[in-house]
């Protein structure tokens, strides 16, 4: 089951967004934990292991406002990590 997060959780944004070239996706700007948790669910097909879900659980916390946001965007560069990632700005 995909959580249920209302307008006031989905609107978070970090201060400063995630800008990536993915190769199979493109380029993509990420502005929040909702954002990078709806790639991780549904565009991060090849993406599994410790960093993945640690990145997801992290998003799904700041939405519900019991973790830091900028926490989940350092969780979410992990997951991406150095392979995936052709050019990052943060």
């Amino acid at each position: 089951m995909q959580p249920h997060f209302t307008p006031e959780t989905t609107g978070i944004r970090w201060l400063v967004p995630v800008d990536v070239t993915v190769p199979e996706c493109g380029h993509r700007v990420f502005h929040g934990p909702s954002e990078a948790l709806c790639y991780l669910i549904h565009e991060c097909h090849s993406a599994s292991g410790l960093t993945y879900e640690a990145a997801k659980n992290a998003c799904i916390e700041a939405l519900r406002h019991t973790r830091d946001a900028e926490e989940a965007r350092r969780a979410f560069l992990d997951a991406l990590g150095g392979e995936h990632i052709q050019t990052l700005h943060h």
